[in-house]
């Protein structure tokens, strides 16, 4: 699995690390190619009921895709990531049939908070914040906020987090239904676990078709669709490498 993801299985429950704490947990190739691994590992375990991911430290979940990694690579490089590993990881795991939890400390940006918006449920911690700035760097969201934030949070507040790129706190998060609920740091995995034990004690085939009854009534395949159409269109755009280049100096602090 590499060092980029940590896997502990315990009592039917699954807890996947983004372990880059370092680069904020941002995700590079090597980290999307293991999370794939440890997803199809936890989804073909018979153990395993109930999937947490979380990140490592307390700064990020993750701010996104690693964009000094990305900043070496040509075009049909970036193509051949974007298609071909990190949207197949958005699908794999809103795909799963077991329930996953997300478990967020500090930045989730981008890339990093659809990885999130792909998991069922979302336990953050007061210090968490959320946002989606791709319009500032020149693209639009491709791996599942557009179409999810106005069905989970209504449409104006859907489109403001969109069109204007701003973040907001985990406490406007919880108030506006985006997430389940803030906790304390030092609780935050264990609430997820205990949300997870309860999960698993309901009969597991009512569980997995209530979920996917309910993740159907997102329509993922046609408006999955029209996101890769949309943001397809957005990297094709000759600004957008500048706005890329300028984000490198607009780390998360």
């Amino acid at each position: 699995m590499a060092n980029e993801i940590l896997l502990e299985k315990r009592d039917g429950i699954a807890v996947l690390t983004l372990n880059r704490p370092h680069a904020l947990n941002a995700a590079d190739r090597a980290m999307v190619r293991a999370l794939r691994l440890a997803i199809r590992s936890v989804e073909d375990d018979p153990q395993i009921g109930v999937v947490i991911v979380t990140g490592a430290g307390d700064k990020s979940f993750c701010v996104g895709v690693d964009l000094k990694e990305r900043q070496d690579w040509s075009d049909d490089e970036a193509q051949a990531f974007r298609m071909g590993e990190m949207f197949p990881l958005f699908h794999e795991l809103e795909e799963m049939l077991k329930p996953s939890i997300a478990v967020v400390k500090g930045h989730c940006l981008g890339g990093g908070f659809e990885l999130a918006l792909t998991c069922d449920l979302i336990i953050a911690t007061p210090q968490a914040k959320f946002a989606s700035p791709e319009v500032k760097w020149g693209l639009t969201p491709s791996g599942g906020a557009a179409r999810k934030l106005p069905k989970l949070i209504g449409m104006a507040r859907g489109k403001e987090m969109v069109l204007t790129g701003q973040g907001i706190s985990a406490a406007q998060a919880e108030q506006w239904g985006l997430i389940n609920r803030v906790v304390a740091p030092e609780l935050a995995l264990a609430e997820a676990e205990n949300l997870a034990r309860q999960i698993l004690g309901n009969v597991q085939v009512a569980v997995r078709a209530a979920k996917r009854s309910m993740d159907q009534s997102l329509d993922f395949q046609r408006t999955t669709a029209f996101d890769l159409e949309a943001s397809n269109a957005c990297y094709a755009a000759k600004d957008r490498k500048d706005a890329i280049g300028g984000f490198g100096q607009n780390k998360p602090a």
